[in-house]
């Protein structure tokens, strides 16, 4: 992220398709459990920066990052496209504090 790198890069998207991974292990692969911890991670942005060890602006530039790498294979941190929204048509996922 820090030295430019294309977020479409395989290493890139190697360290990605781990992070989801990780993520469906503890959540079951369950949408409601994905988005609640999500929503958790961005109700206590602060409190999970600290515990990672990141600034509250690193963090959130962090999961920006992941999201652009995901937007570049076409998939949200399930594994599924996203949806278009109702209104704007614009489409997007909706699991959390990575969209």
């Amino acid at each position: 992220m820090d030295a430019g790198t294309d977020p479409a890069a395989p290493p890139v998207q190697k360290l990605v398709d781990r992070w989801d991974e990780l993520v469906g292990m503890c959540t079951g692969g369950d949408p409601g459990i994905r988005q609640s911890l999500g929503n958790a991670v961005e109700a206590t942005r602060d409190g999970m920066s600290q515990m990672m060890g990141l600034d509250p602006d690193r963090m959130q530039a962090l999961f920006a990052y992941a999201q652009r790498a995901r937007d570049a294979r076409g998939t949200c941190m399930s594994g599924r496209p996203p949806r278009k929204r109702r209104r704007g048509g614009r489409e997007r996922c909706n699991e959390g504090p990575t969209r």
